[in-house]
């Protein structure tokens, strides 16, 4: 399995696009104009791939609260492996120095998911995109 770091520049970005766009535009019906937004250029790109194939792709940015992971996504085929927390794992060490705080905006269906990685939900339900969210601060 390989994880990369990479940027809106990178070769591979392109694969996290074609990634983000199954998972985020034509499953989950989010405009593309949402999904692929300005962020993108001054964010950090994160890739999983395993033997030939690329599954899952996330992304992080500093923002006035800290860090953000933003647009996890696996590939439906891939999904319940194990890929998202591999993923997870690996941004987390990537970040592991930082002394910011580190949160995200996690869908519903997934907010136990991270839970058990060590995010705690704050508030009340966000909605972005037509989706609820609820945000959730790591506390390792």
């Amino acid at each position: 399995m390989a994880f990369y770091k990479i940027s809106s520049s990178d070769l591979l970005f392109q694969q996290a696009q074609h990634i983000r766009q199954t998972v985020f535009v034509e499953e989950q019906g989010v405009s593309a104009d949402l999904e692929h937004d300005i962020f993108d250029h001054s964010a950090q790109h994160y890739l999983l791939q395993d033997k030939d194939i690329f599954m899952a792709t996330a992304r992080s940015r500093i923002t006035s609260y800290g860090i953000k992971l933003e647009r996890f996504a696996v590939l439906s085929n891939k999904r319940g492996k194990g890929y998202g927390w591999q993923l997870l794992k690996h941004i987390l060490i990537d970040l592991q120095e930082s002394q910011k705080a580190i949160y995200l905006h996690a869908q519903i269906p997934v907010v136990d998911f991270y839970a058990k990685y060590g995010f705690v939900a704050t508030g009340p339900v966000i909605v972005e995109a037509n989706i609820e969210h609820y945000k959730m601060i790591f506390k390792p």
